[in-house]
């Protein structure tokens, strides 16, 4: 709870984000109808802070809805340097400064200096704009768009699984050639010890020949040296049942 102390400066600063998150949640544990309308994306949820980050947390918020909400979300405004601020202080009334100075004596306000930076982003005229918001959204739209996102990166991570798979079949094949009469021998006493598991392993030997002999364009060598496999354990069931299942 520590850590979303912070969110209370950040509220009195006029940071709503933690408000918005809190509506993200209810938009997420279906609390809300569906054609609502979403409310104005607080500027800066592309770059959340870390109590921002542990209140998602805390609520439960799918990272997928984060990201769609966010995109939305303009750049927050430059907070200003020192001399920038200092400069606006002097220019303030007398009677302004005055007041902030005895509300901070007698605790008036406990986050003075949020106080002033919202004094000062009221008074900002010469800032970058802030973009504007497109189209509201409204719930149903936010879900889907968080459940075609949850899609397309599952798409994408099965994509990259499989190209990695891949590349190590081919660097394993790359290791294979040249080795193919050792590996031949090698699923002859497998097959002459005649335990299932060894025979599983024979098959997939042969698995892995067959691709080498596919990719070297051997088809023909490897159905040869199949067949008289085949015909040699003719009069082993289990083993030649393995071969059909495995489609040799």
């Amino acid at each position: 709870m520590a850590s979303l102390i912070p969110l209370r400066a950040d509220l009195l600063r006029g940071d709503y984000r933690c408000l918005y998150l809190g509506w993200l949640c209810c938009a997420q544990n279906e609390e809300l109808d569906e054609d609502e309308i979403e409310p104005p994306v607080p500027p800066g949820m592309k770059t959340p802070t870390g109590s921002l980050e542990a209140l998602a947390e805390f609520m439960g918020i799918d990272s997928d809805l984060l990201d769609v909400a966010a995109s939305e979300s303009a750049q927050p405004k430059t907070p200003p340097t020192r001399d920038e601020l200092a400069s606006w202080i002097r220019a303030l009334p007398a009677k302004d400064k005055d007041a902030l100075l005895v509300d901070a004596a007698l605790n008036a306000i406990p986050q003075v200096g949020a106080e002033i930076l919202r004094w000062y982003d009221l008074c900002r005229k010469n800032g970058p704009p802030i973009e504007a918001q497109q189209k509201p959204r409204t719930v149903g739209e936010l879900l889907a768009a968080a459940k075609k996102l949850a899609a397309e990166l599952q798409a994408a991570e099965r994509a990259r699984k499989e190209q990695e798979a891949a590349e190590a079949r081919t660097r394993y094949l790359d290791q294979l050639a040249g080795r193919e009469q050792a590996t031949w021998r090698k699923v002859e006493v497998l097959i002459q010890i005649k335990q299932p598991n060894k025979y599983d392993i024979a098959v997939n030997l042969l698995i892995d020949l067959r691709d080498l002999a596919t990719r070297d364009k051997l088809e023909a060598d490897f159905e040869v040296a199949l067949g008289q496999l085949r015909d040699f354990h003719a009069a082993k069931p289990s083993f030649l049942r393995r071969l059909i299942n495995a489609g040799l």
